[in-house]
């Protein structure tokens, strides 16, 4: 164990053990915040927040945990948490937070989870990009779906696809998919922004009804573009 910047770190092979501190006032908070900022980039390993110490959970020290989950997601890296009390669990869960991060019980545990997650990683889904060169489209087939923490993300090299095609439109062949996890929708929209950026857009293709309703709950829907199938996209370029 040694102390970065006076919080306790132990250092493993595959993961880093961060023990979270109670972040009462702006001192410990910005002291925290630097701490996860440099062992994110620095380590690129997994992290287990340790929290036998917090005993109350401010809003921001929320934001700093689901903003690190992000950053560490961009690294297929794994983020969770150790040692949360009923309390806080309570209060995580009612934010939706354990939907993206799990609270285990033990670092056996999370020993576990990364060995499921590098089995996903070994037998990674992986997306068929077929270029129609008469309508200069990127054709995206997802295969699989995205629900929990433990399920690899369909669209983990979307943003990859997009960087390495010139075309300006792509479209998402989504039948496959059935549910999608926030983790998922943060990476599809993260990628949809992306190639609007370069005057493009994303057609989704076949989204089941489900997922439509998910994004106008969420006032995402007019991010896309949408199509009842792939050839009604083609049609729709």
């Amino acid at each position: 164990m040694y102390k970065k910047n006076n919080i306790p770190v132990i250092e493993k092979e595959l993961f880093i053990i961060v023990l979270v501190p109670n972040m009462q006032n702006d001192v410990i908070f910005n002291v925290f915040n630097d701490t996860l900022t440099d062992i994110c980039s620095v380590n690129k390993k997994h992290i287990l927040l340790d929290f036998k110490e917090v005993s109350h959970l401010y809003s921001r020290s929320v934001g700093l945990i689901v903003r690190t989950k992000r950053i560490l997601s961009d690294h297929n890296k794994q983020l969770a948490l150790v040692n949360v009390s009923k309390q806080i669990k309570h209060h995580l869960n009612l934010v939706n937070v354990l939907k993206i991060i799990p609270a285990l019980d033990s670092i056996k545990d999370f020993l576990s989870l990364l060995e499921i997650d590098n089995k996903n990683n070994q037998q990674k889904i992986s997306c068929s990009n077929t270029i129609v060169n008469r309508d200069t489209v990127t054709i995206v087939t997802v295969k699989g779906e995205m629900v929990d923490f433990n399920r690899t993300n369909p669209f983990h090299n979307l943003e990859e696809i997009i960087e390495n095609t010139t075309n300006k439109v792509i479209i998402i062949d989504c039948k496959s998919i059935i549910k999608l996890s926030v983790e998922a929708l943060y990476y599809l929209v993260k990628a949809t922004n992306s190639l609007k950026k370069r005057g493009g857009k994303v057609i989704l293709a076949s989204v089941n009804y489900i997922t439509k309703e998910i994004f106008e709950m969420l006032e995402i829907e007019d991010t896309f573009k949408y199509a009842e199938n792939v050839e009604d996209g083609i049609k729709k370029c």
